[in-house]
């Protein structure tokens, strides 16, 4: 390989590291974003009073997982339904929670699309909460 190709594929490299590695969307981004266990419980600990909504089902919400103190349950089957309930949340932070992160990923989604700026997924979800020491009841 040439030179010019080397430092090419070298930008490339570096400029995928540096995005891959980006954290979530900053508080009124707009788009919501991952947020991992250190980043949310900044959040949480904050003076911000952020919702944590949890979108498992009512069953996993007391389970063997548990859920993070004052998270409220909004299971994902009835958010779209509730967000005109949850628009006196708007001018806060939003951490949504689920077991693996997947759910609350949409719910995230859709709680951006219905004019909330101000929404994180929890990357990983409870499973990664738990394992990494996160308290729960």
């Amino acid at each position: 390989m040439d030179r010019p190709a080397i430092a090419l594929l070298y930008m490339i490299v570096l400029l995928a590291t540096l995005l891959a590695c980006a954290p979530g969307n900053p508080p009124g981004g707009g788009a919501p974003g991952d947020i991992d266990n250190v980043q949310a419980e900044r959040i949480i600990v904050s003076d911000t009073h952020p919702l944590i909504l949890d979108v498992r089902t009512p069953e996993e919400y007391v389970g063997e997982l548990g859920h993070i103190p004052g998270a409220r349950l909004m299971p994902l089957n009835l958010l779209q339904d509730s967000l005109v309930v949850l628009s006196q949340f708007k001018d806060r932070e939003i951490i949504a929670v689920c077991r693996t992160g997947r759910r609350s990923g949409i719910a995230a989604e859709q709680l951006a699309k219905g004019g909330f700026d101000k929404v994180y997924n929890l990357k990983g979800g409870m499973v990664q909460w738990t394992q990494n020491g996160g308290k729960t009841e």
